[in-house]
């Protein structure tokens, strides 16, 4: 039925959902870049964010325009935009976070988002997921279906299409990761290997603190591994996987 009405509505000149979806990500997210307050930096500061997305976006071979824009309102730097469409692109900073070696990384990184369109596919995926899920049990279950039952395989296709959502971002980022790597020198690989390398020193000082009681040890162990890492960052590769990717790419 969902195959049917998709094919009617393309032969009748309709948009399938899947393209009315992309349009309405890229757009929503070319706007959240336009409408984001941009912060004032100093014209030095500024002019070495550009040249380096400039670089890193020739290296890449990304043939459109990438923005930059300085706002506190995201952290770390977040790409907006995807390669594919003629929206606006943009690299969103955020200046008071001290990370000026990791740099040319972290901008390659994101501009690999941009390169793969990933904050299309991201979403698309977890809608096929969801959408091949809800059918699938809908033909299983037929006519069958009760009230708790329409609840139940609601809950279950949301549930896959979450799950599909987090998968995917994972290997989104890793993919960024590895493009990235192919376009950073060894100094800027080693910059980025320090950077994931003391993200875990706060989080097992955190997990590890002295005088706590029962409940809190178990919050705490419960919220950073005994490695170091946030059991609750279900969007992003482990910061182990991270760091061995980046030993081995040092050693080629």
């Amino acid at each position: 039925m969902y195959g049917k009405l998709m094919l009617d509505g393309i032969l009748n000149g309709a948009k399938p959902p899947l393209i009315l979806l992309g349009s309405a990500l890229e757009g929503s997210t070319a706007l959240i870049f336009t409408l984001t307050p941009e912060i004032s930096v100093s014209a030095t500061y500024r002019k070495q964010i550009e040249d380096i997305v400039k670089i890193k976006a020739e290296a890449l071979e990304l043939n459109k325009k990438v923005q930059v824009k300085f706002s506190r309102t995201h952290m770390g730097a977040q790409a907006h935009g995807i390669a594919a469409t003629s929206f606006t692109c943009g690299i969103i900073v955020n200046p008071s976070l001290s990370f000026d070696k990791e740099l040319p990384f972290f901008m390659a990184h994101e501009l690999s988002h941009i390169k793969h369109n990933d904050i299309f596919r991201m979403p698309v995926i977890a809608y096929l997921a969801s959408l091949i899920s809800r059918v699938a049990l809908t033909l299983f279950l037929g006519k069958s279906v009760t009230t708790f039952g329409l609840f139940t395989m609601s809950l279950t296709s949301i549930t896959i299409g979450f799950v599909a959502y987090t998968k995917f971002s994972q290997y989104c980022e890793t993919q960024a990761d590895k493009k990235a790597l192919t376009v950073c020198s060894n100094e800027e690989k080693s910059s980025a290997l320090n950077f994931f390398e003391n993200l875990r020193k706060p989080q097992l000082k955190f997990r590890n603190a002295e005088g706590l009681t029962r409940i809190q040890q178990f919050y705490r162990k419960c919220l950073i591994s005994e490695t170091g890492e946030k059991r609750t960052d279900i969007l992003h590769p482990s910061l182990s996987g991270r760091i061995e990717m980046i030993e081995k790419s040092l050693t080629l």
